[in-house]
């Protein structure tokens, strides 16, 4: 099983890896960590195929677009991460108002940043990475002295040469064990639906052997053509049906079942 999880920025690398060396089930999955932005992610050729990929904000929108078929995991930005995030800035740069710049922020958890941190807050939404400007622009205009944003609001203000203060919202270890957690189980259940096709594959080229899938619950889901004129009372799945003979039928063992 193989996960592509793009790391949303640098100081995060070595946090993602320890978390994979301490995840107690690393060896049922190979997991390549790629710092990239979303202008990476469009240019990005895979070199080999990914069962599961991963991203955050306008990276895993961009993983959607480019491969629909594919399951994407976003790493979720949640209200402590922007509360570490408002400390920060009002730590480091005495921030009096912060401009929250992205697409992971919900209205209603304002007040309560507010009173915790001490920090006032506005929000601007992006639709696109190319609106960054304009939200900073609009941020500025309302007031506020510090951004606080993902690691594309971050990278947009160190190279446009403005001295407003910019804080890239962290990522808990807690978060990353969650999601790494969450692609390795999407990813077997991928390989799961993989193992049915090769066996539906099998079942199509094999015409003059009768053919049986049992599932791992004993339950038979595949019953080919020639399978059933050798027991024509057998019922798939959920229906009842009669003995098999091993004797009059193929057999091939897989990842989840076992055809007879």
């Amino acid at each position: 099983m193989d996960i592509l999880f793009v790391v949303p920025y640098p100081e995060l690398e070595p946090v993602v890896q320890e978390v994979y060396r301490d995840y107690p089930e690393k060896d049922r999955v190979t997991v390549e960590f790629k710092v990239m932005t979303v202008d990476m992610v469009r240019q990005y050729k895979m070199e080999r195929e990914y069962d599961v990929l991963v991203g955050r904000n306008f990276t895993f929108e961009e993983l959607k677009r480019q491969y629909p078929t594919k399951p994407v995991i976003n790493i979720p930005i949640t209200g402590y991460d922007i509360v570490q995030a408002l400390y920060e800035a009002k730590n480091m740069y005495h921030c009096r108002k912060a401009g929250i710049v992205g697409r992971f922020f919900h209205m209603y958890q304002y007040e309560h940043m507010e009173e915790i941190t001490g920090v006032k807050t506005s929000y601007h939404p992006v639709a696109q990475g190319h609106d960054l400007e304009y939200c900073v622009a609009e941020a500025v205009s309302q007031g506020c002295d510090c951004i606080i944003g993902g690691y594309s609001a971050y990278l947009y203000l160190k190279n446009s040469r403005t001295d407003l203060p910019v804080v890239t919202i962290k990522v808990s270890r807690e978060t990353i064990f969650n999601v790494l957690e969450e692609a390795v189980h999407i990813a077997e259940e991928v390989k799961k639906e993989k193992e049915k096709s090769e066996l539906f594959r099998i079942i199509t080229q094999i015409s003059n052997a009768g053919i049986f899938y049992v599932n791992d619950k004993g339950q038979i889901e595949i019953a080919n053509r020639e399978a059933r004129k050798l027991f024509p009372n057998v019922q798939t799945l959920f229906g009842g049906g009669g003995g098999l003979s091993k004797a009059n039928c193929s057999v091939y063992a897989g990842g989840s079942g076992t055809l007879f």
